[in-house]
């Protein structure tokens, strides 16, 4: 007779289980409420309709990830966002340093819960409040925000429909099995997005500015990440945070794992050098993790790694080198030399050094004085 694990994991993979995940929410409110979020998080969210969601990510200055969240327009001047419990209170934090003017209230709320329903008939199941209609690995996933109130009548909805009850567990085990990140175990401060794989899901390059603009665009549009998220095959358990070698060398991290009683075998996530191809055996302590297929195709850049160094390079090597190519123009201009201008791409990954100097220096907003530091990164510089 099966056990209650796996009859749980049977309904995530061949009917639908629901569960009520754990997320923190945040309610940001008022006039300014939704250019203020549009200026910070990494989604454009111009245009969101009422219920209407989008998935972005705020980050440091330097482009590391410091939340990965959903974003809900419930009504004008009214938005919602849901988050890892874990990062919750840094998040108000964080959005309410940077706030400064805006007509804009950032407070946690329990007035709102997540109700999941996760299966190949996952979109049968009718569910009340905001629908959200998403995936888990190949599989659909309809999120539900509803009042908290409600929860025990959803969920009993649910079930009366079809679906069975599942735990936190059996959905994390799938997680881990299809190769889904998550922030507080694959996501956190160590990353750029491009490592762990969200840029396709959570970027915008059109939108215009955010933080950490700088760097997530220059590494999309100008190199590759060396790392990124992989499934791999364990012969034992393992505990995250152990590291994978390979010849004696470190090429990545476990960041999470799952095992039984929810899987055969124990299988994980970590975060390993591009290079390694699939079907490396890799050395994680005592076991062998063996890596698996990508979850999802590279898209740390407009193309793949060969083609983009292969532009870039080109264009550096292509660019003229001589004084004459116009006046003012000079390969290797003194630093303190005004009016001139260093213009070799190679320059452009020092501007995250100096990103205030830098932008400011391109659009020709300091004093003349001041382009001793902002020419060795600038492309144009005062005639």
């Amino acid at each position: 007779m099966p056990t209650a694990a796996a009859q749980q994991f049977a309904a995530l993979r061949s009917a639908a289980g629901v569960l009520a995940p754990p997320r923190a929410f945040i309610a940001v409110e008022g006039p300014d409420a939704e250019s203020f979020l549009q200026n910070l998080l990494t989604q454009d969210l111009a245009g969101l309709a009422d219920g209407e969601s989008r998935r972005a990510l705020l980050l440091t200055p330097k482009a590391r990830v410091l939340a990965d969240l959903r974003v809900t327009r419930l009504a004008a001047e009214q938005v919602l966002l849901d988050v890892e419990p874990t990062v919750a209170n840094e998040l108000v934090r964080q959005l309410t340093r940077y706030r400064l003017g805006a007509k804009a209230t950032i407070e946690r709320t329990d007035a709102w819960t997540l109700v999941s329903v996760i299966g190949p008939t996952a979109p049968a199941i009718a569910l009340p409040g905001t629908r959200i209609e998403t995936t888990l690995g190949a599989l659909p996933r309809i999120d539900a925000l509803v009042p908290t109130a409600e929860l025990t009548d959803v969920l009993a909805a649910a079930v009366a429909a079809g679906a069975i009850p599942v735990t936190d567990a059996a959905a994390e085990a799938l997680r881990v099995e299809s190769g889904e990140v998550r922030l507080g175990h694959d996501v956190d401060e160590r990353w750029m997005p491009a490592e762990v794989g969200l840029v396709e899901a959570t970027v915008s390059f059109e939108k215009g500015c955010f933080l950490g603009q700088e760097p997530v665009t220059r590494l999309h549009r100008r190199g590759h990440a060396n790392r990124g998220p992989r499934r791999l095959a364990l012969d034992a358990d393992v505990e995250p945070g152990t590291p994978l070698l390979l010849d004696g060398k470190d090429v990545g991290v476990i960041t999470s794992v799952a095992g039984a009683p929810w899987l055969n075998a124990p299988h994980a996530i970590g975060i390993v050098r591009v290079e390694v191809p699939a079907g490396t055996e890799l050395v994680a302590g005592t076991a062998c993790a063996t890596t698996r297929a990508s979850p999802r195709p590279d898209v740390s850049g407009p193309g793949t790694t060969n083609v983009i160094s292969r532009r870039f390079w080109t264009r550096v090597q292509k660019r003229p080198r001589k004084r004459e190519e116009g006046p003012g123009w000079c390969r290797n201009p003194p630093r303190s030399a005004p009016g001139t201008t260093r213009t070799s791409d190679l320059c452009l990954r020092r501007a995250a050094l100096y990103p205030l100097s830098y932008g400011r220096a391109a659009r020709g907003r300091i004093p003349e004085s001041g382009w001793s530091r902002a020419c060795q990164y600038g492309r144009t510089a005062p005639a």
